[in-house]
């Protein structure tokens, strides 16, 4: 559809976009947009489920922000920040790492998303209706504690350049 093509395009536009937002805007600084990027993600989420029925152009709107953000926060905790925090040498364990649990989490979260609309669906004279509210909690909970733990590393990153 046009919206998940928009949210598409949008990342990818995050994605190409976020080495040099880092660069150019922040000083090479990869935490300040990581924050901002994932600040974005929680406030886009939080419109689609506020956003009422019946208003396509505000869904696309908050879903190209959540691919926007979505695009370039993977680009900084998928790798340049994992790679910045550690030495040359454990560069390629640090991607490795990082990738190896971005595929596991995920994993876990299609599994939890998908049990938790089935435990919330509602059949009525053979309609089938799927509340979102707890999937959006879990969703929101979600990104907010990536957003946090994508702060905490401005504590590690001064403390490698302190050493």
């Amino acid at each position: 559809t046009t919206t998940g093509s928009s949210t598409d395009s949008i990342g990818l536009i995050g994605s190409v976009t976020s080495g040099w937002v880092s660069d150019s805007l922040f000083g090479h600084r990869r935490n300040v947009p990581a924050l901002l990027y994932g600040m974005l993600e929680v406030a886009s989420l939080l419109a689609l489920y506020w956003i009422p029925p019946g208003h396509p152009v505000l869904d696309t709107v908050a879903l190209a922000a959540f691919g926007l953000g979505m695009g370039g926060l993977l680009v900084y905790l998928g790798g340049l920040m994992a790679v910045d925090l550690v030495s040359r040498r454990a560069a390629g364990a640090a991607m490795g790492f990082v990738g190896l649990f971005s595929y596991v989490l995920a994993a876990v979260q299609d599994k939890l998303s998908g049990y938790l609309l089935d435990a919330s669906k509602m059949v009525a004279n053979g309609t089938t209706t799927y509340s979102f509210r707890l999937v959006f909690a879990v969703w929101i909970s979600a990104l907010a504690l990536s957003t946090l733990l994508a702060a905490s590393l401005w504590i590690f990153g001064k403390q490698k350049t302190n050493s």
